[in-house]
């Protein structure tokens, strides 16, 4: 289950979160995180487990770490099983509680029940919006008065957990990262089928109730009545949900089947990146995004990317490609306000952004290295500074 201690490893590092075969984004976070973090935990003396939520029927693979994984949340959120299988981990290491941290990659909101352990307890939050006094309420702080150490996606999500907090001092933030290259994307443009005419647009989102996959179709059927030769590309997880029914969406809008490709998960990692290169444009229609990989993926691939001026996800996209939120719902338990954007305003986004990247060839290239920063080869050194200088406040202590 986990290795054995050797001399210099003095601390038991517990990463927390959906289990990296899951088809999240939460689990593509901690998969990232935890293959950085064990391979960095001879170098920073910890050992390391990670413990996934995996429910469902996930396509299964070893991964390169311990990991151990349980299907039951129930209402603790796995409370009582992870606490044992840490317990059991720390004793089997001969570690004291206080030599042991629990990183969680998980919303706050389901964290309540581990705000009281006797371990060092970091998190990295996830916050995808805010209520009109420009913070969140309910468990979710609760649990976050619980942690030692608090850090952020995105600049937005640290002053949000800052205002949670009620704290003057500054939330800090990282963000996570992927592994594209230039040769990625030179390839999947070589690879890709374009439409026979026009241009094609993209979007990639679960169907859930925050993804306004609604707005996706509205804005296909305003592009159509204003003469465009365009062409849709939805992937998503489910066709019918308790948040959307596609097929539905496409009646309503009147959207002819023969406009629209809809893909369903899990599809080849490099079909997805020639399906993003067949695009001109793609829209994000997330209602607030914590960070937004499928932002990121498009401008790898050279392409642009139209999404709400709301949220994480704006600090990613570029100024042409943010949409005006000009009014809001606050339909939730905690009143946190989700944006409604005009379909005829976005249409109009998209079809400006198509038609620059038909006149100038070199804006691929350039939406490719507005995200380059982001490669974890980039990106890891200020990951790890932010576990070494919290290993070493953990030390402190003993």
């Amino acid at each position: 289950m986990i290795m054995t201690p050797a001399t210099p490893l003095d601390t038991l590092v517990v990463l927390l979160g959906d289990s990296p075969r899951m088809p999240t984004g939460l689990g593509r976070i901690s998969g990232d995180l935890a293959a950085h973090l064990h391979q960095a935990g001879t170098r920073l003396g910890f050992h390391f487990l990670q413990i996934g939520w995996e429910y469902g029927t996930p396509q299964l693979w070893q991964v390169g770490w311990p990991l151990v994984t349980f299907p039951e949340i129930r209402e603790d959120w796995g409370h009582n099983q992870v606490v044992g299988l840490v317990e059991a981990c720390r004793e089997q290491l001969g570690l004291r509680y206080n030599q042991v941290v629990l990183l969680s990659v998980w919303d706050p909101a389901r964290l309540f029940e581990y705000r009281a352990l006797p371990y060092h307890l970091w998190g990295y939050f996830a916050v995808d919006g805010h209520n009109r006094h420009g913070r969140f309420g309910g468990p979710a702080v609760e649990a976050l008065k619980g942690y030692d150490r608090v850090l952020g996606y995105t600049r937005y999500g640290a002053e949000v957990l800052q205002k949670a907090l009620g704290t003057d001092k500054p939330i800090s933030y990282l963000p996570h990262g992927h592994y594209y290259t230039p040769e990625d994307r030179l390839e999947a443009e070589a690879a890709c089928v374009p439409p026979p005419e026009g241009w094609r647009l993209g979007c990639v989102a679960a169907n859930q109730a925050r993804k306004d996959l609604g707005l996706f179709f509205s804005v296909l059927h305003e592009l159509r009545e204003l003469g465009e030769r365009v062409y849709g590309w939805l992937h998503t997880d489910d066709l019918v949900t308790g948040a959307w029914s596609v097929p539905e969406l496409l009646e309503v809008y009147e959207i002819n089947p023969d406009w629209v490709h809809v893909s369903v998960a899990p599809q080849p990692s490099e079909w997805l990146l020639q399906m993003y290169a067949s695009c001109a444009v793609t829209l994000a229609p997330g209602r607030g995004e914590g960070f937004g990989y499928p932002i990121v993926e498009s401008y790898a691939m050279g392409r642009a990317v139209v999404h709400c001026d709301y949220g994480g996800g704006a600090e990613l996209v570029l100024p042409g490609g943010r949409a005006p939120c000009d009014w809001y719902t606050e339909d939730n338990p905690y009143c946190v306000r989700r944006p409604l954007l005009r379909p005829k305003q976005v249409a109009e986004q998209c079809r400006t952004l198509a038609e620059a990247a038909r006149d100038d060839s070199t804006l691929a290239a350039y939406y490719a290295g507005t995200i380059a920063h982001l490669h974890w080869k980039h990106l890891w050194p200020r990951w790890e500074t932010w576990v070494r200088q919290g290993l070493q406040e953990v030390r402190k202590v003993w």
